[in-house]
């Protein structure tokens, strides 16, 4: 027993047999000075794959093209079948072989070598045998998440490193069996290579090795996030997109939907796209509006004419119907905003909504119209107060014993100074009762977004 090699890694050996009770005369004649050992790949540029097809001793005086009768015979093609010829110097590089030259030409040629051919008869357009080893060479396996499932397993697709953006997008869409451009792609955070960051556009002119970078080195194998579209992508890049709640005339909030707004595009616009994915009831105006919803309060009515550009997409926008009697003001009218609190003003819950309040009305009127909006019981809305309520200032409750008038300048409202509604921070009307629902709500989620410059 002796030791052939110290290394502990797999040790492969190439033996040559002949049929059990074959004559051992049969194997070639070999001479390590005037001889060398050759194996011999066939490349398949339709299939794009690599066969080993057999070996060869032979004589290093021989030229290559006296060996295309018996490679053509190895690979199987007919007679004549004009061939190209490469040496694998290694698995990065290959070199092509000119036919006329003798096997001792090539530099440092020794037993073991490997000749690759391919058809030489066939159009320039399909990759060859450097291709080939090209794509080996910079193949990586790379995991897609789908950015929009939560602990999604994703899929792990082997691809190029210089792959275009293009031919990624068309690799991915076929392992999820959809159009690629239907397909978004991001890159993970620096920190957090499991969270996604910055969309890749679909312009870009990398190549996927600058996609994943080169951090994935460190840290495991390369990540890339997708989500799936609705419209192609290169539309969707020049769109911004909006999440939206439509909430119908009974304020039950209906349906959750993202529309895609062009980006110099207005609310009008945002509007016209949200009308696509509600269904409005049968005497309905037609009409919608949009408002900001902060902490379970509606802190804004978004003109029509308000640029997209100002609004915020990580932002829930909630889209409503216009009233029949809220389509046209008068001077003396307008729309304010009622708000559910109990006992503390900060302590808000339920679903605001807008009520349109004539200058001076009184509190009795009010409270009649709000309860048949709202369709609550004598019996329980007798027990809820109403007040004017000031973030900055303790509130009082309307005096349903003098019948309080309610002014829209309490509001802060002044139709003729052109304030047709209070914003953030101005006073609401309050709804004071108990919270018979204490769930938390979307509004109740919903933060401040700071600036910082």
């Amino acid at each position: 027993m002796f030791v052939i090699a110290e290394s502990k890694q797999p040790w492969r050996v190439y033996v040559e047999t002949i049929p059990l009770g074959g004559d051992p005369e049969a194997f070639q004649t070999y001479d390590f000075s005037t001889t060398v050992l050759l194996f011999f790949k066939f490349y398949d540029v339709f299939r794009k794959v690599i066969l080993y097809v057999g070996h060869s001793i032979e004589s290093l005086n021989k030229k290559f093209e006296d060996l295309f009768p018996m490679l053509q015979e190895m690979a199987y093609l007919p007679a004549n079948t004009p061939l190209r010829l490469f040496e694998e110097v290694k698995p990065s590089l290959v070199d092509e072989i000119r036919p006329e030259v003798t096997i001792s030409q090539l530099d440092d040629v020794r037993d073991g070598d490997i000749i690759c051919f391919q058809r030489a008869d066939v159009s320039p357009d399909l990759p060859t045998v450097t291709d080939y080893f090209k794509d080996i060479y910079y193949r990586i396996d790379v995991t897609f998440y789908d950015k929009m499932v939560l602990g999604d397993q994703g899929i792990i697709i082997t691809l190029n490193q210089k792959m275009t953006y293009k031919q990624m997008a068309q690799a991915v869409a076929h392992h999820l069996n959809t159009d690629p451009r239907l397909l978004q792609f991001f890159r993970p955070q620096l920190s957090h290579r499991h969270i996604s960051d910055q969309p890749i556009r679909c312009g870009n002119e990398g190549v996927l090795r600058e996609f994943i970078g080169l951090r994935h080195r460190l840290d495991g194998p390369p990540v890339l996030f997708y989500q799936r579209l609705t419209i192609p992508i290169d539309e969707f890049e020049n769109k911004k997109w909006f999440r939206c709640v439509y909430v119908n005339l009974k304020l039950k909030e209906e349906k959750e939907f993202t529309v895609y707004v062009d980006k110099n595009g207005l609310v009008q616009d945002l509007l016209s796209e949200a009308a696509k994915e509600i269904a409005l009831s049968e005497n309905s105006t037609n009409k919608l509006r949009l408002l900001e919803v902060m902490t379970n309060r509606i802190t804004d009515i978004l003109p029509y004419d308000r640029p997209v550009s100002e609004l915020f997409a990580q932002k829930m926008y909630r889209v409503e119907e216009v009233r029949s009697d809220e389509m046209d003001l008068a001077e003396n009218e307008a729309l304010i905003p009622v708000a559910h609190f109990q006992k503390a003003a900060h302590n808000v819950f339920g679903v605001p909504f807008l009520f349109k309040l004539t200058d001076g009305e009184r509190l009795s009127k009010v409270r009649a119209k709000i309860q048949a909006t709202l369709d609550i019981q004598d019996k329980e809305f007798d027990k809820w107060k109403f007040a004017i309520v000031q973030t900055i200032q303790p509130f009082q409750y309307l005096s349903e014993e003098n019948d309080d008038p309610l002014h829209l300048a309490h509001f802060l409202i002044n139709p003729s100074r052109g304030i047709h509604f209070p914003r953030l921070g101005m006073p609401w009307l309050g709804l004071d009762h108990i919270n018979k629902n204490p769930k938390r709500t979307r509004y109740m989620l919903e933060k401040a977004i700071k600036i910082h410059n």
